[in-house]
């Protein structure tokens, strides 16, 4: 089993929080107390188990690294109020695994420092057991009274821990068993095309770090905590190809409502923008298949309309975007569909009016093609940061979309609407909301005119 196995499998069916093994103090406060730890760490050691000899420079490093990550990890679940059970692996099978994801704080020389850490006083470890009914208990780890005094004491903010540098920003998941599975990291070996993807996403990343991003808290909804400093992305390929989805996941802000990121971040000391692409799967479905887009929604369907406009648009977007995550059309209407879609009409008679709608891409409805529309749809997000970074703007990604500062929102919807247009080859729309005309939208005709003055 895999680290990245073993983590999935506490994650998401006993839902645990598992060691985060990047973790790493940012601020000099944090750096502080992870030497004090450390330095209390070597004394208790030398008191208790007293070594015949000092340890190699390369073993050292593996060493404070790993004190370094539990004890940024424990401090990261304590400020985050996680009341999930923190848990830690400790078996051979899974610190020796070779495994392209792994952290070096994840190797045969953690069990060391838990006991050490759990002997000094940072933390409570509660050991892991072998049950012949039920579920495993890995290995479970709280921050002591010890611990908790040192961060009071010092005031750390989650903006104080940060992410080592080397972790593998370039994922690749396996193929789905099922709907409920959501695929497994998997192995792979280095080409020059993961080489040069990996390249990209960690010069977007490091454009992202140097910025001056800050996020007023206060814009956040009741009972939510972030992490400001976690500015860290990863590109996520699924199916086992990387042709397959590679959509920017990570950062603060992509867990934030719309509202909280243009009420809560500053980009260089500025207010933001967020700029998104209208209907952009169908749009790249229509650059698939070489023919122009129609003019207008293309969630408008004929005979789903009312006399009031279009009631059913969301349920009409969500239907007609799982068409092509599926191999044949769908036997009941989507999950969280229903009351978004008519009660009148089964969900073959609304797919047969999606298929009429669209007769250039109805060929595509009941396939997968969806995972091909997701990688096209990276490419060009990938593309567009890239090109704002050579135009020194600072761009955050959340999948079709972009946080810009407002100074910049036109320049970045140049550049978005080229790179698209130029990449599949089909017009495309953009929308545009800032925190004071929350509703201002753009469209093609409104571009050129803001664009041309």
């Amino acid at each position: 089993m895999t680290i990245n196995a073993l983590e999935k499998a506490s994650s998401d069916e006993q839902q645990d929080r598992f060691f985060d093994s990047w973790r790493t103090p940012l601020s000099d406060t944090a750096r502080t107390i992870v030497n004090e730890v450390i330095a209390d760490v070597e004394r208790f050691e030398q008191t208790h188990s007293p070594r015949r000899r000092k340890r190699k420079v390369a073993y050292q490093v593996t060493f404070e690294t790993t004190i370094g990550a539990v004890t940024c990890d424990l401090i990261h679940a304590f400020l985050s109020n996680d009341g999930r059970t923190h848990v830690v692996p400790r078996s051979k099978r899974v610190l020796d695994n070779k495994d392209r994801y792994k952290c070096p704080a994840i190797s045969g020389t953690l069990p060391t420092v838990l006991d050490l850490l759990d002997g000094a006083g940072w933390l409570h470890q509660e050991m892991g057991c072998l049950r012949p009914f039920g579920r495993n208990q890995l290995t479970s780890i709280k921050p002591s009274p010890r611990l908790i005094s040192r961060i009071e004491a010092h005031d750390l903010t989650l903006s104080d821990i940060g992410r080592s540098k080397g972790e593998e920003v370039l994922i690749l998941k396996t193929i789905k068993e099922d709907y409920w599975h959501k695929g497994e990291y998997t192995q792979y070996e280095d080409t020059d095309e993961t080489k040069r993807l990996r390249e990209e996403v960690r010069t977007i990343n490091e454009w992202i770090a140097q910025a001056d991003i800050v996020f007023d808290e206060d814009a956040l909804e009741y009972g939510k905590s972030i992490n400001p400093s976690d500015l860290t992305l990863r590109r996520y390929f699924s199916r086992g190809s990387f042709q397959s989805g590679g959509r920017l996941f990570g950062g603060f802000w992509q867990g934030l409502s719309e509202a909280e990121r243009l009420n809560g971040i500053l980009i260089n000391g500025e207010e933001v923008a967020e700029i998104d692409y209208g209907q952009i799967a169908a749009r790249i479905l229509y650059g698939f298949a070489g023919s122009p887009v129609p003019k207008g929604d293309l969630y408008a369907i004929p005979g789903l309309m009312t006399a009031d406009g279009n009631p059913y648009r969301d349920g009409i977007k969500l239907l007609f975007n799982s068409l092509t995550f599926m191999e044949g059309d769908p036997s009941r209407k989507p999950r969280k569909s229903k009351d978004k879609l008519p009660r009148d009409l089964n969900i073959k008679q609304i797919v047969e009016l999606i298929r009429q709608a669209h007769p250039a891409i109805a060929h595509y409805f009941g396939t997968t093609t969806g995972h091909n529309v997701q990688f096209i749809e990276s490419e060009v997000m990938v593309s567009v940061l890239l090109r704002l970074r050579e135009d020194n703007i600072v761009a955050l990604p959340i999948h079709d979309a972009l946080v810009v500062p407002c100074s910049a929102r036109v320049r970045a919807m140049v550049t978005m609407k080229s790179v698209f247009e130029d990449m599949v080859g089909v017009e495309i729309t953009l929308s545009c909301d800032t925190r004071s005309d929350y509703t201002n939208r753009y469209n093609d005709i409104d571009l050129v005119s803001v664009i041309s003055t």
